[in-house]
């Protein structure tokens, strides 16, 4: 964790980016980042440097094999634990009581998945309020947060760093922002590992665009802080990547890529020719091409035989154990198999006690969620002169046999309150918004008591309207 006054100083210059960049890039807290954020994207990173290799005895090193399989196969089961929590609370924007600017709040829902998702495999997650209420997501692997020293839930100066062109590093260009509570200054790198220098002025959070005698000019709006809000995975700022989950899905790529190389290594059938000392390649190409053709081997009477053998690969050991591997991992997480979830038959009680353990990863980090979103609202009142403070909440994407929920909607439906009634519904999918519904339900009610009004007033100013077909017949028998 950076400090702000140990590690930024009062004495920071252009010069001193490139060593605080590389100072983090070395850093155990950064490769920890990288890692969740690789493994969530599928490139596991111990099957990743995994390489077969061989004793050489002349040159006395190890050297890589080139005549055996070399087959990286990860098991991609840290997208799931990440994205099952983070889609399960914010699969919908967030519920802003009071605040009608449905626009933005779309915007903050979008914000808030993608930090999430970088928050859970990074352990943070930052987001930028610009003045025109646009949210920007930082990637945290090329940030550094230098924190207050007696308080580290304040950020006093930020660093965020990318590479553009070039594929590699010695041609590609470097561009670094500083955010200082003044502002945020731009820099750049024309070589990789050469200093930053400045190419823009430092450029101030807020202004204010100013109309009067003395023409039309901007002003710079003091802010109370460096407008970035920081979303915690949980207390300690740790990704979900722990070592013991990550041991679980290393050794299951470990013996998935081990089985891979064995099938391709020894799938072919391997001969052992008995006084066969004539046999060089050339005879022995012929002798494999004669046994494809004919299927037959023909011995000699010299004592010489073939013998044809194939290696048996343990297939069941190795299935059994990575089965067990990755129930450990479902039991460590929570992450849900869609297949353990199928068919009518699965009661609720039964999806809540596969899905307890999700749901408890989810209702802890739903209070983090609750804290960024708090804070951005704080911005939002700041930046627009709003006093907003109306509470927030969320929409869980829950899993629910709906057959199940409908029945027993059906059944209390006479003893509850229509908005509870309602709620059912839309908790089974039957209808989107509870409010909506309700609003389309007092419509036709609408209408059809003015239906009913209308016959009645039309009945009252014609009553022949009303005649039955003998009555009108009389009628016309009389006059």
């Amino acid at each position: 964790m950076a400090s702000y006054q140990q590690d930024f100083g009062a004495d920071f210059s252009a010069k001193k980016i490139r060593s605080l960049i590389n100072s983090w890039e070395g850093s155990s807290e950064r490769m920890a980042m990288a890692d969740g954020v690789d493994y969530f994207n599928g490139n596991n990173v111990t099957i990743r440097n995994v390489t077969r290799m061989f004793w050489s005895d002349k040159s006395k090193t190890m050297k890589v094999n080139p005549y055996v399989a070399q087959n990286r196969i990860g098991f991609d089961k840290f997208h799931d634990v990440v994205s099952q929590k983070v889609s399960t609370l914010l699969n919908e924007p967030p519920i802003i009581d009071g605040f009608d600017d449905d626009e933005f709040t779309k915007r903050l829902g979008f914000a808030l998945k993608k930090t999430a998702t970088y928050s859970s495999c990074c352990g943070v997650g930052w987001m930028f309020y610009s003045e025109d209420n646009q949210i920007s997501v930082f990637n945290p692997v090329n940030c550094i947060a230098f924190r207050d020293d007696e308080d580290t839930s304040v950020i006093r100066a930020f660093i965020r760093y990318w590479k553009i062109g070039a594929m590699t590093n010695s041609d590609s260009v470097e561009y670094a922002e500083v955010y200082t509570e003044d502002g945020m200054t731009k820099y750049r790198s024309g070589k990789a590992g050469s200093d930053f220098i400045q190419i823009a002025p430092i450029v101030p959070y807020r202004e204010m665009v100013m109309s009067d005698f003395e023409g039309i000019r901007a002003e710079v709006v003091p802010t109370s802080k460096i407008p970035l809000v920081e979303l915690d995975n949980n207390d300690g700022r740790t990704g979900d990547l722990t070592p013991t989950l990550r041991a679980k899905i290393d050794i299951i790529d470990i013996v998935n890529s081990g089985f891979a190389n064995n099938i391709q290594d020894f799938s072919d059938v391997y001969w052992v020719i008995k006084a066969g000392g004539d046999v060089d390649t050339d005879v022995f190409q012929e002798f494999m091409s004669d046994v494809s053709k004919t299927h037959k081997i023909v011995a000699g009477g010299d004592g010489s035989d073939v013998e044809p053998h194939q290696f048996e690969i343990p297939v069941q050991a190795r299935s059994t154990f990575c089965d067990r591997m990755k129930t450990e991992i479902a039991d460590e997480t929570g992450v849900v198999d869609p297949k353990d979830l199928t068919g009518s038959s699965v009661t609720n009680v039964a999806i809540k006690a596969v899905t307890m353990k999700l749901r408890q990863r989810v209702s802890d980090f739903e209070w983090d969620v609750y804290n960024a979103c708090q804070k951005v609202m704080g911005l939002y009142n700041e930046y627009n002169s709003t006093d907003y403070t109306g509470d927030i909440s969320f929409t869980w994407l829950l899993v629910d046999n709906q057959t199940e929920i409908i029945d027993n909607a059906q059944k209390i439906q006479p003893n509850i309150s229509q908005d509870s009634y309602l709620a059912l519904l839309k908790r089974a999918d039957y209808i989107s918004n509870v409010e909506e519904e309700k609003r389309k339900i007092a419509e036709e009610q609408r209408d059809k008591f003015s239906l009913v009004d209308m016959t009645e007033a039309d009945v009252d100013n014609s009553g022949a309207d009303m005649s039955t077909p003998q009555e009108m017949n009389n009628v016309g028998h009389s006059s």
